[in-house]
């Protein structure tokens, strides 16, 4: 069991790992970068650097115990009220698999929908914030989406079958329906907001892609 102190505050993240060694150094590398999946933590790092961190040693346990030790200590630090510590849930989740249940309703920039078993980690292999995640998730976000990302719950879904029919690649030839752009731009190469912007009319061309008018 290990604990993340910030000095100036006096707030704590705990967890838990099988290395600490390799887990401080996940986490602060994390934090130097700015992509922590922790956004409460990331904030006061941001705030007060990194010299007003301290990283100990809270417990040693076998690693079957793990879990429930944990708990047993965000219960007993209350490290998930946000007066108090950094920690997102007052559920204990084992290294590299906080947080583990099925997430249901997910909706990816494609517009296919998509079960996750343990968010956490999906978030952290694949560059996405988990609190802006999990707002989606329980319908908390003001967002339309996060990354192209929607959920069945959120506030405002968003629309993914919008098509368009009138763009035509450098080349002069017709792109033929495109669903989803933001996702056909990510593909090709292309800036989303500066295609709506040639579909509009507020710009001639995008990287030789034009909008034909008679298809308006």
């Amino acid at each position: 069991m290990y604990q993340i102190l910030c000095i100036p505050n006096g707030k704590i993240y705990v967890g838990s790992t099988v290395d600490l060694q390799a887990r401080w150094e996940q986490h602060r590398g994390h934090l130097r970068r700015g992509d922590h999946h922790n956004v409460y933590l990331q904030y006061a790092w941001d705030k007060y650097g990194e010299a007003s961190f301290e990283f100990s040693v809270l417990e040693y346990v076998d690693s079957p115990d793990l879990l429930s030790v944990e708990q047993a200590w965000i219960d007993r630090t209350g490290c998930a009220d946000r007066n108090i510590g950094f920690n997102i849930f007052e559920t204990a989740g084992s290294p590299g698999n906080a947080f583990v249940q099925t997430w249901l309703g997910f909706v990816d920039p494609d517009g296919n929908e998509v079960t996750i078993t343990n968010l956490q980690d999906f978030c952290r292999k694949n560059s996405l914030d988990f609190p802006s995640m999990h707002r989606l998730a329980m319908g908390r976000s003001k967002l339309k989406s996060y990354k192209g990302w929607t959920h069945k719950n959120s506030i405002r879904k968003r629309e993914y079958v919008k098509t368009y029919t009138g763009f035509l690649t450098p080349d002069g030839q017709s792109a033929g329906p495109i669903t989803n752009l933001a996702a056909f731009c990510r593909e090709h190469g292309l800036t989303a907001v500066r295609m709506h912007q040639v579909r509009s009319g507020r710009r001639r061309s995008h990287k030789g892609w034009i909008w034909r008018e008679d298809d308006a």
